[in-house]
């Protein structure tokens, strides 16, 4: 072996234990920090915890795949745990009073992080072996007092899950296929709930209060258990709504269109069905506002090519129907 050899070497030995002394002191200066180069063990898997601030987030976007979203109130404080996500394939992002989380959907996009606007993390994940076991899940923890504008969330064949919560907020919720469970939610805003795919969907709302429901999908089924709207708009082409309807407004319309089963209270009706309780001719003179006209009152439209429909309420009886 040549000089020069051996003085290669042994420069290459000197880099590798330096390089290994930085990582180990690069280690120990993170976890005092608080910062967490690797997931942390737990009963729900290998989890990343982020705390922040909902005070300060007006908005939280999460874009995955296949996975399952919960976002949960009464908290103690505000934090997201990202569970069993390998590291390679998400980004999380807080900037700007926006929250985001995206996956990206395999190796090849992460090697074109430039392209993408994916935040390349290191070498340390890059040669990381074997991907997380364990359910993908992403938790949000809120407390009480906080706050988010807005919620969009998008989870692929996944579950999405949201309670006791009760925020001026707007929720934005899509899915191929799945499941949505909203209990216990009070917003003076919107709540639009979508599907895509002509599979099994399972949508159950119970105790929910909002302006506007928005909800959309080509095949699902549909309970609701006191739900509390001004109006919207219940689409579904297939499968099943029941829908037990407490108006959220003094005045409202209700009209049903369905080419399957509908019944009102247990009354049957074919094909639709129309319920009004609009302001008396003689409230609608000169001085009564706008917002009280017949023409301004909300409406719940509840429409679809066959599924079934059973619409119940206590408002429905004692008051003109137009069959």
């Amino acid at each position: 072996m040549t000089k020069r050899s051996k003085i290669t070497l042994l420069a290459g030995g000197i880099v590798i234990v330096l390089g290994l002394v930085f990582c180990i002191v690069g280690s120990v200066m993170a976890n005092n920090a608080g910062d967490k180069l690797f997931a942390e063990k737990t009963d729900k898997g290998s989890v990343y915890t982020y705390e922040f601030d909902a005070g300060n987030v007006d908005r939280m976007t999460i874009d995955i795949s296949d996975a399952k979203v919960n976002i949960i109130g009464g908290s103690e404080k505000s934090y997201i745990e990202i569970c069993n996500f390998d590291e390679n394939y998400y980004t999380f992002n807080l900037s700007n009073r926006i929250v985001k989380l995206s996956e990206s959907g395999d190796i090849q996009s992460v090697l074109r992080f430039w392209e993408n606007g994916l935040t390349f993390k290191g070498m340390r994940y890059i040669f990381k072996l074997g991907a997380p076991k364990g359910e993908k899940t992403v938790n949000v923890y809120l407390t009480d007092k906080d706050e988010v504008k807005n919620f969009t969330v998008s989870c692929g064949k996944g579950e999405i899950s949201i309670a006791d919560l009760s925020t001026a907020t707007d929720y934005n919720l899509t899915l191929e296929s799945g499941t949505v469970n909203m209990e216990n939610i009070t917003t003076d805003s919107i709540i639009t709930i979508s599907t895509t795919e002509s599979a099994d969907t399972h949508i159950n709302l119970n105790n929910i209060t909002a302006t506007t429901l928005n909800l959309k999908s080509p095949k699902a089924d549909v309970k609701s258990e006191k739900l509390t709207v001004s109006g919207g708009s219940v689409d579904v082409t297939a499968g099943s709504a029941q829908i037990d309807f407490i108006p959220a407004s003094e005045y409202f319309t209700v009209n049903v269109s369905t080419g399957g089963k509908l019944t009102v209270n247990d009354v049957s009706y074919i094909d639709t069905y129309t319920f009004e309780k609009l302001p008396a001719a003689a409230d609608t003179d000169e001085n009564t506002s706008a917002s009280t006209s017949p023409e301004s009152v909300p409406a719940l439209n509840i429409t679809g090519k066959a599924p079934t429909v059973k619409l119940t309420g206590q408002c429905f009886t004692n008051t003109k129907v137009e069959k």
